[in-house]
């Protein structure tokens, strides 16, 4: 599925040994029913590859 192709694409912007997950809601965001069942994409992030960043932010745009 997606996940497995962003992870194939992008797994360069993780941090060593890092996932890529799909999530639900964090409980911060129950005060906000009506994004309560969006999808959500979580990744642990390397904090260096910011342009590989935005590339990956496209990319999940174009589903």
């Amino acid at each position: 599925g997606h996940l497995h192709i962003l992870n194939s694409e992008f797994g360069a912007i993780l941090k060593p040994g890092g996932v890529m997950t799909l999530t639900s809601a964090l409980p911060e965001e129950n005060d906000q029913p009506d994004l309560k069942l969006l999808p959500r994409l979580s990744l642990e992030f390397d904090r260096r590859s910011y342009g590989l960043l935005k590339a990956f932010i496209r990319r999940i745009n174009s589903f």
